[in-house]
């Protein structure tokens, strides 16, 4: 994420706190997820259904893995600033994630939800919230000073769409490489 994209997003994240949004979990299972972002498969559908924020982090780096740890890799992450609205569903993740191939193209390979935790919390009862879950699997909270530069987030991946050795919900798919990026 450029600078640019950094400042958008950290207005929208002002905005959902400051209008304390409304959060609530929503209900679906990982068919649900499928077919929500079965259209994705061709990276210009999801542009075109509002996932136009390519995620670079602080190192400017928007093909995430793990090298340091040989755990695998995520791949490449595009936000939906739209859905950044607090609201947990299955069928409409906050990320699509594509990992790069050989030829210049890019697969889908999963999505990630994400919601800001002053959000959730203020929706939800306050800083003693549960934190959100999908799928029966509590979403991860990711504190401040993160990679990304954002305020304390939870987030859950699902690999939906290429299996991961590790679990359906671990952050890291040793199946994936940045190599091609």
């Amino acid at each position: 994420m450029n600078r640019k994209a950094l400042l958008a997003l950290a207005g929208a994240v002002a905005s959902l706190l400051s209008t304390a949004a409304v959060a609530a979990a929503g209900n679906g299972g990982l068919s649900d997820a499928r077919a929500g972002t079965a259209q994705f498969h061709r990276i210009d559908a999801a542009n075109g259904a509002g996932y136009t924020v390519e995620v670079i982090d602080l190192n400017n780096l928007a093909c995430i893995d793990d090298i340091e740890h040989h755990t695998g890799g995520m791949g490449i992450h595009f936000l939906n600033p739209g859905l950044l609205d607090g609201q947990v569903d299955a069928a409409t993740p906050e990320l699509v994630i594509y990992e790069p191939t050989k030829n210049g193209g890019m697969r889908l390979v999963a999505v990630e939800y994400l919601t800001l935790k002053a959000v959730w919390d203020a929706a939800h009862g306050g800083p003693n919230a549960a934190p959100p879950s999908l799928f029966g699997t509590p979403f991860e909270l990711v504190p401040a000073g993160n990679r990304y530069g954002l305020p304390d987030f939870y987030e859950l991946h699902a690999w939906i769409w290429k299996e991961n050795p590790l679990g359906m919900h671990n952050d890291w798919n040793p199946t994936v490489t940045c190599a091609a990026a």
